[in-house]
Parts: structure tokens; C-alpha cells; sequence
């Protein structure tokens, strides 16, 4: 995990005199708000082994990290359904259905649509962003893309009126090349970082 200092030397040139904490805070909106508009994060979690009679399982994130989004779901390793509560005919919680399927409604929780028996291996691939109480994100997302955060975070410090940094020109310049990277990385998302063109999400209902 690559705390958010990993990225102060790239900043502190920019804003002298800010306050550590101060950079860390912009340095998780800007992860927030880049993760979520990019769903760049996108690793699979660790396997769930399904017990006979449960259908709720507590999905394992890294730490200080949330879902933005559940991208993919296997059952020992063959696809099954992502589905929305909004589908069922009656309380999924309830009654079990006769479908391979999961469904999540605070996507923490995942609630499968039937019972797996004892033994199974559920995993899930999951858009993440890190979350309000994040320190810092994973190693490889902070290297890959370590310019786009550092420049959302100066466009956000450097509109500071208060700060001697403050720079409304510098912060425009920041926010266009936040921008034009956020725009490069949703393509790139969008081709599954191949040059294959991906298979299109079903959708429910």
C-alpha cells in the first residue's frame, strides 16, 4: 500500500508550506474522484469458500478501500450473474431463487440468489476507490498512475485563496492535465487495457 506521502515530492515543490494533512485530504479526493469516474482499480478479491445453508458473505477489501462498483462474479471459476435486487420477484432474502447469480445492496455484502452448498469458490472483480479513512492506495495504482493524482491534487491546492500558493492559472493548467489523463485511462478501461474489444456488460432488468 502506498500511503499518501509516496506522492509529496512531486507535490511539495508546487505548494510550499502546506500542511501534510492538507495534501493528504486532496490527494484522497483526487483518488476518489479518479477512481470512480475511471474504475482503473479493478483487482479480484480474494475467494469466498460458500457454507451450506448461508447466502450472505462479507466481501474482503484492501484496507481503507469501497467498491464503486462489482464488475464480475465467478462461481469456481465459471461466470455468473451480477444481479439487481429491483429483478427479483420477491425477497431475495427470503427465498432463495433457482438462478447462479449474486446480488449486492451496499456492495460490502453479497447475497447469492441460491444456496452453493459447502465448499464452493465465489470471487468477485470489483471497480474500488479509496474510501473517507483511506491513508493510501495499492502499490500499483499509485505508480501507474502517480501524475494524474498529483495534478487533481494540485488543481485542488492550488485554488486555496488563503495559501501564498494560491494560483487559479497553475490550478487550470493542474486540472486540464487531470482531466486529459482521466479521458486516456476510461479508454484505455474501455479496451480492458488490450487491444481487444471487451465483451459488453449484460444488463438487468
Amino acid at each position: 500500500m502506498a500511503q499518501w506521502s509516496y506522492f509529496l515530492p512531486d507535490l511539495l515543490p508546487h505548494v510550499t508550506g502546506a500542511a501534510e494533512p492538507t495534501i493528504a485530504r486532496a490527494l484522497r479526493l483526487a483518488a476518489q474522484d479518479f477512481f470512480k469516474r475511471t474504475r482503473a482499480w479493478r483487482p479480484w478479491l480474494p475467494e469466498i469458500a460458500t457454507v451450506a445453508g448461508q447466502r450472505t458473505y462479507t466481501l474482503t477489501l484492501p484496507a481503507g478501500a469501497v467498491v464503486e462498483r462489482l464488475e464480475r462474479a465467478t462461481l469456481n471459476g465459471s461466470p455468473i450473474d451480477i444481479l439487481n435486487f429491483n429483478c427479483f420477484e420477491a425477497d431475495p432474502e427470503l427465498h432463495a431463487g433457482l438462478d447462479a447469480g449474486v446480488a449486492s445492496r451496499d456492495r460490502v455484502n453479497v447475497l447469492t440468489a441460491t444456496d452453493y452448498g459447502a465448499g464452493s469458490k465465489l470471487q468477485f472483480q470489483a471497480s474500488l476507490k479509496p474510501g473517507d479513512t483511506a491513508t493510501g492506495i495499492a502499490d500499483d495504482m499509485a505508480l501507474q498512475f502517480r501524475d494524474a493524482l498529483v495534478a487533481g491534487a494540485k488543481k485542488r491546492l492550488l485554488l486555496n485563496p488563503r495559501a501564498d500558493y494560491f494560483s487559479p492559472e497553475l490550478a487550470s493548467i493542474a486540472a486540464g492535465e487531470y482531466e486529459a489523463a482521466i479521458g486516456a485511462t476510461q479508454a484505455q478501461v474501455f479496451r480492458n487495457f488490450t487491444n481487444s474489444t471487451p465483451r459488453q456488460r449484460p444488463q438487468w432488468c
